[in-house]
C-alpha cells in the first residue's frame, strides 16, 4: 500500500488505526480489569448461545454421549489416515515433478533458483506444508494405536 494510491478518508482512517493500536501499546486497554454489568452479560450468553460455536459443542457433547469412544477413536484414525493419504498423494506428485526429494528440493533451494516464481514458491510451501502434515499424523496414529 503507498500513501499516495489512499484516498482522503482511506488515509485517515488509517492514521487512526495506527494511532489507537500506538496508544493501546503504550498505555493498555482501558477497559482492563473492570467487570460488566449484569445486563451487558445476559446479552452476551444471549448472543453466545444462538452462535455456531455453541451449538457445535451442544452437538459435539451429544455425540459424545451417544456414541462409544471406541467408535470415536475409529473414525478419528480413519479420518487421520485419510489426510496421510492425500498428504502422501501430494508428496509423490512432487517428487515426480521435480524428480527429486523434498529435501533435495530445499537443499538445491530451487525456490531461489528459480527466481522465487510464484509457482516454485507455492509448490514448496503446499509440500513442506504435506510433509509436515505426514510426520504430524504419523505420529498421531502411533499415539492413538498405543492407547
Amino acid at each position: 500500500m503507498k500513501v499516495k494510491d489512499l484516498t482522503m478518508e482511506e488515509l485517515k482512517d488509517y492514521i487512526n488505526e495506527v494511532a489507537e493500536e500506538k496508544l493501546v501499546e503504550l498505555l493498555g486497554d482501558p477497559d482492563w480489569g473492570l467487570e460488566l454489568k449484569d445486563e451487558v452479560k445476559e446479552r452476551l450468553k444471549q448472543s453466545l448461545g444462538g452462535s455456531k460455536y455453541m451449538t457445535r459443542a451442544v452437538s459435539l457433547k451429544k455425540i459424545m454421549e451417544q456414541v462409544p469412544p471406541d467408535e470415536i477413536k475409529e473414525a478419528v484414525i480413519n479420518e487421520y489416515k485419510r489426510r496421510l493419504i492425500r498428504y502422501k498423494i501430494i508428496d509423490e506428485m512432487m517428487k515426480k515433478k521435480y524428480k527429486m526429494s523434498f529435501s533435495e528440493f530445499e537443499a538445491r533451494n530451487l525456490v531461489k533458483e528459480k527466481s522465487f516464481s510464484w509457482d516454485i514458491e507455492s509448490d514448496a510451501m503446499e509440500w513442506e506444508h504435506a510433509i509436515e502434515g505426514i510426520r504430524y499424523i504419523e505420529e498421531k496414529l502411533r499415539n492413538l494405536e498405543t492407547e
